[in-house]
């Protein structure tokens, strides 16, 4: 979870420690552009598909992480 806050604090310019993992996402700020970044980010540097639409659909990082930990065990 600490890759994706890390990810997350820089693409929507909050410090780190403001991002509380229960937390939707979409409460903290990140519009289409700040959720495509990310999305484009977590496929170039780690392989991991997550689309704008899921992001701005209100998961919380928590849940986004448990997402993705799914996905990467089916590719595994």
């Amino acid at each position: 979870m600490n890759i994706l806050s890390n990810e997350l604090a820089q693409v929507i310019k909050i410090p780190v420690d403001e991002i509380k993992y229960d937390r939707n996402i979409s409460d903290l700020g990140i519009d289409s552009l700040m959720s495509a970044e990310f999305s484009r980010g977590l496929r170039a540097k780690y392989g991991l598909e997550v689309t704008s639409m899921e992001l701005l659909s209100g998961p919380s990082l928590e849940q986004l992480t448990e997402n993705l930990v799914a996905q990467l065990t089916e590719k595994i």
